[in-house]
């Protein structure tokens, strides 16, 4: 199917609805629309003329960049050395897999790699010590035989009126025409956010005491999750006064500012429940507030007026067999976590039915009878202390325990923080684990900061360190201070902490300050240990050994790289200590092979990349382009199938770099690879022995035949060869060379090895690789100027159209003046 680019396949018009320009042809007939595409097609024409050469320029510009990108691959993949094996890097082809031979017992100790000229006569007659980093292991610390809580089962619970997830206060405005209140944004109380320094979940307490802090962690919250009142441009904000302990609400703009007089327009509504627990008195509010809403300004005088306190309202006592109702908590013991519900809805009722003074007795014997169905009996003790509080303790008084929620308000009422433990609590803070620590239990929280920071290792200060981060965070924070040169961890089995020095070998000490690293990391029954170096004895098999010692566990041997994990070769006296005489029948030689695999696999990647790019450059010139095959215009395409364009499109694009003098001189060039090599001395024979031989198909575009066998048995048997015929050999450039300086003035990522030009293809065609060039080629610059030129045929038709519709409109009006005339002078006649 043939079609021609420049004629018009469609009748409709190109001036759009012109029936609103001037008269339409309605008194003198005339097709007016018609006439003037007619009249202006010589511009239209030009218009879809450069619309197909912007697209042809296009095609020709992802034909270049085919070619370019597959060039820039093959350098990236296989010639540059940091692709992780460059095939002009002789080492690649060397004996470079090395592997022990000797006992077991030995040998599996030994690992080594490098390629050595003496990798042959190396023996490793015994390793007498391995490295190990300095380190100092505290004493055991101390522990609590039980976790008390502040659970005193003949008290009150203490909850929450703000239900997390239920409660929402909601903005908007009163609609007059339907008499109802229009939501146009809401806030509902959250359970948790996100802290955005570690992305920790932190759960929301609001029955906590510290109300600032509540009232902070509700901004946190409403910073990532948004809650805007109704003006997406404002955001809520609470505002707690401690003085007055009240709460206050108040819309900010997105910088933070108060903007609460600009919101007066949006208002606020809620149920009873949730204003009474923000501190609303609720009966000074009449209907019409409750059903219209109220300002920004009238809530906040609300609560600003009345006697309400919000550490009173937000809170409510209960009782205990109605609060534990659906209540989890998690219990890890011995190894074994379970979470277990501390009364249900069952158990509750039971409770209830008690005589008051039953009850307490009732609750503990509950929880006592689930935990020893989740652990046996006699594993976990539920008792009370002398105050009346509830206390879990590991019935052997020795196995650790620990108590979670996720439940932050549960946790405030057992007075209990997160992974609640009987030894050192990881998530509770330093204050609640100081007598863990080695501090003393009368220490308040300012002593303790005071002591912290007084806190050094090494004689590097740790500083930022205070009585409220939790253990975890004070571990971390040694661990990423690195002029420390340690590494602290908490070993919980030993309920111990160790610091060990970031690196090993000897002249390696770890020191501690005298205040509170000391205390926690030194103390009764710390153990301090020096590092001490690595020791390998080795000889070249003529009865003459050598000793040497290395900082770390690797040692570089006549350029191999050794590295031993276990101790061997030493005998032991009776007493099990290793003496100075070597068991010779424990030595470890080296045999060494070439990766055959690996470098027959990556050259014949190497080949198949290079055929691949000769290929496309060979199809571009051998490929006459067929020129009564344009690109279709839009009107064209809409005309025919799919499969009808995909056929059209494959005629048009053939040949599409077939008068590209660039092209050319590649193919030339990539042909003559072989005439090249063997003009700097080599002989083809040698090429036909490691199975790399030219293609004998002229017409194929200079590809190069790999026989695979041929090659691993090459590099099986003369390794040597395949490395000076791939790899160069002295002054003479192997074959991955010579194809690179082939390539490199085509394209190259490296500008400077080709005169600071990123390649001839780059320069016409740009490439993906390199974005530099994607506005700096000559393809680009050519299509950058036809839509110039276009836009300035679209402004001459425009004044073309435009002159011939005013021309026509006045021909209308000549013609309806004939008309009127004629009529009078007929009824005049008549």
């Amino acid at each position: 199917m043939n079609v021609s680019s420049t004629s018009s396949s469609t009748s409709s018009s190109s001036l759009g609805n012109t029936d609103l320009q001037g008269f339409g042809g309605l008194v003198s007939g005339l097709n007016r629309d018609d006439l003037i595409e007619q009249l202006t097609k010589s511009t239209t024409n030009k218009i879809t003329e450069q619309k197909q050469s912007i697209t042809k320029k296009e095609w020709q510009q992802e034909a270049y960049r085919n070619i370019t990108d597959k060039v820039i691959s093959l350098e990236d993949d296989y010639l540059t050395f940091s692709s992780g094996g460059s095939i002009k890097d002789a080492d690649l082809y060397e004996k470079s897999i090395l592997t022990a031979e000797g006992d077991d017992n030995a040998t599996k100790y030994v690992k080594a790699s490098g390629i050595s000229d003496m990798t042959d006569y190396i023996n490793i007659m015994g390793v007498k010590k391995l490295a190990t980093a300095a380190s100092v292991v505290s004493g055991a610390k101390n522990t609590d035989a039980a976790i008390t809580t502040t659970m005193n089962l003949n008290s009150k619970a203490t909850s929450t009126t703000i239900i997390a997830g239920t409660s929402k206060l909601k903005f908007g405005h009163y609609d007059t025409t339907s008499n109802s209140f229009v939501t146009d944004g809401s806030f509902t109380f959250p359970a948790s956010y996100q802290d955005e320094e570690t992305g920790k979940s932190i759960s929301i307490d609001y029955t906590m005491e510290d109300k600032e802090k509540l009232v902070e962690q509700l901004n946190k919250a409403i910073k990532q999750n948004g809650a805007t009142v109704g003006n997406n441009d404002l955001s809520l904000e609470f505002a707690y006064d401690s003085a007055t302990d009240k709460l206050s609400l108040r819309a900010v703009d997105k910088d933070g500012h108060d903007a609460t007089s600009s919101s007066e327009t949006y208002k606020i509504t809620a149920d009873d429940n949730i204003l009474s627990a923000l501190g609303v008195d609720v009966s000074a509010l009449s209907e019409t507030d409750k059903k219209q809403g109220i300002t920004f300004e009238a809530y906040n005088g609300n609560v600003a007026t009345n006697d309400k306190k919000f550490s009173e309202t937000s809170v409510q006592e209960e009782d205990w067999a109605n609060y534990l109702e659906d209540k989890k908590l998690t219990i890890k013991f011995a190894g074994e976590s379970n979470t277990i519900t501390l009364l249900t809805s069952s158990d509750k009722d039971e409770v209830l039915a008690l005589d008051e003074d039953q009850r307490a007795d009732k609750i503990k014997s509950i929880i006592q009878q689930k935990i020893n169905t989740a652990y046996g009996e006699n594993k976990i003790d539920v008792e009370e202390d002398e105050n009346g509080n509830i206390t879990f303790a590991p019935h052997d008084g020795k196995t650790n325990l620990m108590i979670t929620s996720s439940d932050a308000e549960l946790r405030s009422n057992l007075g209990i923080s997160e992974n609640e433990s009987t030894r050192v609590n990881l998530s509770g803070s330093i204050y609640e684990n100081r007598e863990k620590l080695g501090f003393g239990a009368e220490m308040t929280e300012a002593q303790l900061d005071a002591a912290l920071a007084d806190f050094s290792i090494n004689g590097n200060a740790v500083t930022g360190l205070t009585s409220s981060m939790t253990v975890g965070e004070l571990l971390t924070k040694i661990n990423d201070t690195e002029s420390l040169g340690v590494k602290a961890t908490y070993m919980s089995g030993t309920n111990q902490f160790a610091l060990i020095a970031s690196n090993t070998g000897s002249g390696r000490t770890i020191t501690l300050g005298t205040g509170a690293a000391s205390t926690i990391f030194g103390g009764e029954g710390a153990q301090f240990n020096d590092g001490e170096d690595a020791q390998l004895t080795y000889s070249y098999g003529n009865g003459v050994t050598q000793t040497v010692s290395s900082s770390t566990n690797t040692f570089d041997l006549d350029g191999l790289s050794v590295t031993v994990s276990g101790t061997f070769g030493y005998v032991k006296d009776s007493n099990g200590t290793l003496t100075d005489t070597i068991d010779s029948s424990m030595s470890v030689k080296f045999s060494s092979k070439a990766d055959v695999d690996g470098v027959t696999e990556k050259v014949k990647k190497f080949i198949e990349g290079f055929n691949e790019i000769a290929t496309l450059v060979n199809d571009q010139i051998r490929n006459r382009p067929d020129r009564s095959y344009k690109p279709l215009t839009e009107a064209q395409e809409s005309e025919m199938k799919e499969k009808q364009i995909e056929n059209w499109n494959e005629k048009a694009k053939k040949g599409l770099l077939y008068d590209s003098s660039v092209i050319r001189d590649m193919s030339n060039d990539l042909q003559s690879v072989f005439a090249k090599l063997l003009s700097s001395g080599y002989d083809y024979k040698d090429f036909e022995t490691i199975g790399i031989t030219f293609s004998d198909d002229y017409q194929d575009g200079g590809q190069i035949k790999f026989d695979e066998e041929k090659f691993k048995s090459a590099m099986e048997t003369q390794p040597e060869l395949v490395s000076k015929l791939l790899a160069g050999d002295g002054d003479k450039k192997g074959l991955a060379q010579t194809i690179e300086d082939t390539l490199t003035p085509y394209a190259t990522r490296f500008a400077t090895r080709n005169g600071n030009s990123y390649g001839k293809l780059v320069e016409e065609a740009g490439s993906s690789k390199i974005p530099l060039m994607s506005l700096k080629n000559n393809i680009y610059k050519q299509i950058k100027d036809m839509n110039t030129q276009i836009e300035n045929l679209q402004k001459l038709l425009k004044t073309q159209q435009d002159r011939y519709i005013k021309q026509f409109s006045g021909l209308e009006e000549v013609i309806n003046k004939w008309n009127t005339q004629s009529s009078v002078l007929d009824s005049i006649y008549y």
